[in-house]
This record gives structure tokens, C-alpha cells and sequence, in this order.
């Protein structure tokens, strides 16, 4: 996919980790494999007898940009997916109203936001988060895992990694001269952010999910601009989206 050569060099480091574009073979696989362990071995949300070799792949992978973040070990702890328009679209529009549908599905100005995962710890550290953000309820990490318990700093990582992988991903768009994410979104979750000045379109009815209620939202860049690098925005509205957790103080983007 030609889009991927146009996204390189769009690379940083924010609070010890590297995010970046996976453009090769190897990071892709880096990838899939985060995202296996992460969906089938840790909140047990898809079948593994779906995905061999341990590597999670869907048909819209072939048409995304993936943003991937690495720890000072090259290990993958984060990603998420900018799935690029295509012939097979959106999954977000087949949630959308029949005239947001015709509007938006011949767009090449718009991409879809998915496939957001972390490795443990952070994702243990910063579950709440991840589940309003992912719009579904996060399940209990297995009983039976290895990993370390957490330290005082699982928490702030997890949030930086949640920031700088949308961050990346906002540049990548606007390499790409987009103009608009689509998403499934909570609707309680998209009001706390309107409350704050974001605004969050909702583009088709509300579906109760197994996962909980969502529904197929649109973000246009011009109207939340303003607002992806305001730190203090960002706190206001996780408080208010986990009222019981304490948001972690991010620093500045050289550390």
C-alpha cells in the first residue's frame, strides 16, 4: 500500500517510548502479535482458533496504517489502526444512518480509528481508561498470568502511550490530507467530551452490543484541533470519564 511510504519519518519519543509508523514486515508482525496476546490471551475478547501463529489479522489490516509504540527494549506495548477507505469500507458505516452512509462511503478525505491495544502491565494499570476509550468493558486479565505486578508508574505510562499513539496517528492523517476519523463510540462517553469542547458527531442510531452501547461517531480535525495537545483538557475529561481514578500527570513530548 503506497500510503505507507508517505508516512515514514513522522517518528517521536514521548516519556520513553518510541512511537511509529510499522511500515516493514517486521513491525507489522510486532503488531499482530501485541494484538493477539492482548485480545486472545489477556481480556479474552476473540477466538484463537481464529488466528494461527498467534498473530491477529483481519481482511482491513491490508488497507490500514498502524501506529505502534515501542519501550526502550524495541518490545511492541501499544497500537492502533487508521484504517484507510477502500473497496470492502468501513465497519463504523455499516453502523451509520443510510444517508451518512451515501455520504461518507465514496470519501477519501476520511479514515476509521480500531484496534487499540497494550501490552501488560499498562494495560492492567490503565484498564478504566482503555474500556471507555475502546467503548467496551474491559474483562478481568486471566487468573493464570506470569506477569510482574504493577509499580507506581504503570498507570502514567499507560495513559502516555494511550496519548502518543493518538497523537501519532493525528499526524499520519494529516500527511495523508485527512480530514476525519470515524468511530464506535459510547454515546455517555462522546457527551463527556462535548461537555469539554469536543465535538463528536454521532452518525447512526445506538446499538446495544454485548460489549455495551455504541454507536457510529465522526470527528472532524478542524473542530478538536485545538484540543489533541491540551493536556489539561485531557485531564479534565478523564476525571470525568473515570471519576474513581487519578490521571496521570503526562510530561512533555522530549522525554
Amino acid at each position: 500500500m503506497q500510503e505507507r511510504d508517505l508516512v515514514k519519518g513522522l517518528d517521536f519519543r514521548l516519556g520513553g517510548f518510541q512511537f511509529t509508523a510499522a511500515t516493514s514486515g517486521e513491525l507489522l508482525d510486532k503488531v499482530y502479535r501485541l494484538r493477539y496476546k492482548s485480545y486472545v490471551q489477556d481480556i479474552k475478547v476473540a477466538d484463537p482458533t481464529l488466528f494461527p501463529g498467534e498473530r491477529h489479522v483481519d481482511p482491513q489490516d491490508a488497507w490500514a496504517i498502524h501506529g505502534l509504540a515501542l519501550d526502550k527494549e524495541n518490545n511492541a506495548v501499544g497500537t492502533l489502526r487508521l484504517v484507510l477507505n477502500s473497496q470492502i469500507g468501513f465497519q463504523t458505516l455499516e453502523a451509520a444512518s443510510p444517508e451518512q452512509q451515501k455520504k461518507l462511503a465514496a470519501s477519501r478525505k476520511i479514515a476509521e480509528l480500531s484496534r487499540l491495544a497494550l501490552a501488560d502491565p499498562y494495560a492492567r494499570a490503565s484498564a478504566d481508561i482503555w474500556s471507555a476509550l475502546m467503548s467496551i468493558q474491559i474483562p478481568p486479565f486471566s487468573a493464570t498470568t506470569k506477569e510482574r505486578p504493577l509499580a507506581p508508574g504503570d498507570r502514567r505510562k499507560g495513559a502516555i502511550l494511550l496519548l502518543g499513539l493518538f497523537r501519532l496517528l493525528y499526524r499520519i492523517s494529516k500527511r495523508l490530507r485527512l480530514s476525519a476519523w470515524c468511530f464506535m463510540g459510547d454515546p455517555d462517553a462522546v457527551a463527556v467530551y462535548a461537555k469539554h469542547g469536543v465535538v463528536m458527531h454521532e452518525i447512526g442510531p445506538v446499538i446495544n452490543e454485548p460489549v455495551g452501547a455504541r454507536a457510529a461517531h465522526l470527528v472532524n480535525f478542524h473542530e478538536i484541533e485545538k484540543h489533541l495537545l491540551n493536556f489539561g483538557k485531557i485531564k479534565m475529561v478523564g476525571q470525568e470519564l473515570i471519576p474513581q481514578a487519578t490521571t496521570p500527570t503526562l510530561r512533555g513530548e522530549r522525554e
